[in-house]
């Protein structure tokens, strides 16, 4: 999908909703308006299918701007050069999902992103800014990294850890102390 504006009008149910394909590419699409999800991955094919969001933007989703989960052992997602804003979670990996967010803002969303049920997510570069929860590594072995971001003016939690999940930084991030954080940023390398 390429240069296409998808607006729910506060009644539809997903913006995109991808169930099985050999890959799947969205650049420079725009998603507002849903009362589920912006955009949802619910693989439950026998292969992995790559998908990559670029230079686009998702607002407005009552549920996640991205939902991504698998049934099969491993689903690759890129995201890079996009928004996501007013969502409930902004970006939600699931169910051994490995996710790269890249050049990105993820902001105004109630969590920024989140990783659960052993999932991975690498952000690399990426401002997540004014959620109320920045980052949650939620239960199940779930793992986040961070890369060169910037995790500031969250009201709530710039990060929230939840054992035996991790959440790691490289040391090259702007991360929030206060209002408070749960839980400890281990480190790589």
């Amino acid at each position: 999908l390429a240069n296409i504006t998808i607006h729910g009008a506060g009644t539809g149910l997903d913006g995109v909703r991808i169930l099985n394909a050999q890959s799947v590419t969205l650049d420079h699409v725009e998603i507002s308006g849903f009362t589920s999800d912006g955009i949802e991955v619910a693989s439950t094919g026998a292969t992995n299918i790559p998908i990559q969001i670029m230079n686009s933007s998702i607002t407005s989703s009552a549920g996640a701007g991205v939902r991504a989960n698998a049934t099969v052992a491993s689903l690759p997602i890129t995201m890079s050069n996009s928004y996501i804003t007013n969502c409930g979670t902004g970006f939600l990996s699931r169910d051994g999902v490995t996710a790269s967010i890249t050049n990105s803002t993820i902001s105004s969303n109630t969590i920024g992103v989140q990783a659960d049920l052993a999932s991975f997510v690498n952000l690399d570069r990426v401002n997540i800014t004014s959620n109320a929860t920045g980052i949650s590594s939620a239960a199940n072995g779930s793992v986040i990294r961070l890369y060169g971001s910037f995790l500031q003016n969250n009201t709530t939690n710039g990060f929230n850890v939840s054992a035996p999940s991790t959440i790691v930084s490289a040391g090259n991030n702007s991360v929030q102390t206060a209002p408070a954080n749960v839980g400890t940023l281990g480190s790589i390398g």
